[in-house]
């Protein structure tokens, strides 16, 4: 009976010592992964990263209405605030005004009209460079198949 507790007390040791690493290799990959390389679109993985990597957690991004299709899971994925999304609406009377008026601010902003500073935001994506956006908030900071612009002028 001794001989068999022994057996199993060198097993589990054996088993353990195999297996207890385990887990933890699989935190270290998950931990060393950049989020963007689970992406299948490129261009939008480069995108994600660059947002990761060079914007604060309580950073707003305006994303252009024509993109919004393209992006929508950008919130989810990068923890950055998108201010509003078309397809998103509230389901309360007030979420739903703020909702409009939020939508409203953004049109405004991708059609250069008169601002006001209701909506503080830092960052903007668009598909590609236009002399409007250039004007209003000079050189894009990441080019690739999206641009980004930075609002200094909050």
């Amino acid at each position: 009976k001794l001989k068999n507790h022994f057996n199993l007390f060198v097993f589990s040791i054996l088993f353990f010592n195999h297996i207890a690493p385990f887990p933890w290799k699989m935190v270290q990959m998950v931990r060393n992964q950049r989020l963007g390389d689970t992406i299948e679109n490129k261009d939008y993985a480069e995108l994600i990263n660059y947002i990761l990597e060079n914007t604060g957690k309580d950073d707003i991004i305006l994303i252009d209405p024509g993109l919004e299709h393209e992006l929508l899971n950008f919130e989810r994925l990068t923890k950055r605030s998108t201010l509003v999304t078309y397809k998103y609406i509230s389901t309360t009377k007030k979420g739903i005004s703020e909702w409009y008026r939020r939508l409203q601010f953004k049109g405004r902003v991708f059609n250069n009209a008169a601002l006001n500073k209701e909506y503080p935001f830092r960052f903007i994506i668009t598909k590609e460079k236009s002399r409007l956006m250039l004007e209003k908030y000079g050189h894009p900071i990441f080019e690739k198949n999206y641009t980004v612009y930075e609002n200094t002028k909050q």
